[in-house]
């Protein structure tokens, strides 16, 4: 949680003192992962934690992550060439 909520604002800052449309792209796809993760993977974290259909919920979170590597490798990609 603390790198998710540095690199939230490190990229603000960065985006309102930088603007370009990639930035901005960037921006989108960390909320994106931010809204997966809190509306996603944290409830079905919690299903797991709680013993309710734990093989279900294993197979959704694992599902949920896919969507979030793959954003967050976008992420990486696309700052790794902003520079």
């Amino acid at each position: 949680m603390p790198l998710m909520v540095g690199q939230l604002a490190f990229h603000g800052v960065d985006l309102l003192e930088n603007y370009s449309l990639q930035k901005a792209a960037v921006g989108l796809m960390i909320v994106a992962c931010w809204l997966i993760t809190f509306a996603y993977a944290v409830p079905l974290h919690k299903r797991i934690d709680q013993d309710d259909e734990i093989e279900l919920a294993v197979r959704s979170l694992i599902k949920v992550n896919w969507y979030r590597t793959i954003l967050w490798s976008l992420v990486f990609v696309l700052q790794l060439f902003s520079f």
